[in-house]
């Protein structure tokens, strides 16, 4: 799925790539993140949303785009690990304006710091701060982005173990 704003030149795009254990019974996705059109541009790849969760973001980008919808304005959806989260900002006739959060590996490189743990050993950290990305789309621009979205969701149904 890519979102992409016309007005800031703003876009990210997010596909789940795998299950995190292919092998396994768990339904945990491998999520790929590319963001770009902001002063630093960043691609990630993190265990972020269950297939489940998938489905839910689905069906909740499909509220957001469409007139009968029930959302509305501040309506948020976050999930399990907090990578990912999305906020309804408003609508106004025909323009849907969505937040994207990214956080912790989703967030970009320059909110990482470097640290060193108590035997003095160097390893990265994130910070708490994450990034958000403000989207404003047309109902159409949104709805074909979260039915390609559903597609790519379709490749991942839910396994046994769920969060």
């Amino acid at each position: 799925m890519r979102l992409q704003d016309p007005r800031s030149g703003y876009w990210v795009e997010l596909s789940p790539t795998r299950y995190e254990f292919p092998d396994g019974d768990d339904s945990w996705l491998v999520i790929e993140g590319r963001v770009g059109g902001t002063a630093e541009e960043w691609t990630f790849r993190d265990p972020a949303l269950t297939a489940v969760e998938l489905a839910e973001l689905v069906t909740w980008l499909r509220e957001c785009a469409t007139t009968e919808g029930t959302r509305v304005a501040g309506d948020e959806l976050w999930f399990l690990e907090p990578s990912l989260g999305f906020e309804l900002i408003a609508v106004n006739d025909d323009i849907v304006s969505i937040a994207v959060a990214l956080e912790h590996d989703a967030a970009p490189p320059s909110t990482f710091e470097a640290a060193v743990d108590d035997k003095k050993r160097p390893f990265v950290m994130k910070r708490a701060t994450g990034y958000r990305l403000d989207f404003a789309l047309t109902r159409r621009e949104l709805a074909s982005a979260v039915e390609h979205l559903a597609a790519e969701a379709a490749r991942f149904p839910r396994r046994a173990t769920e969060y």
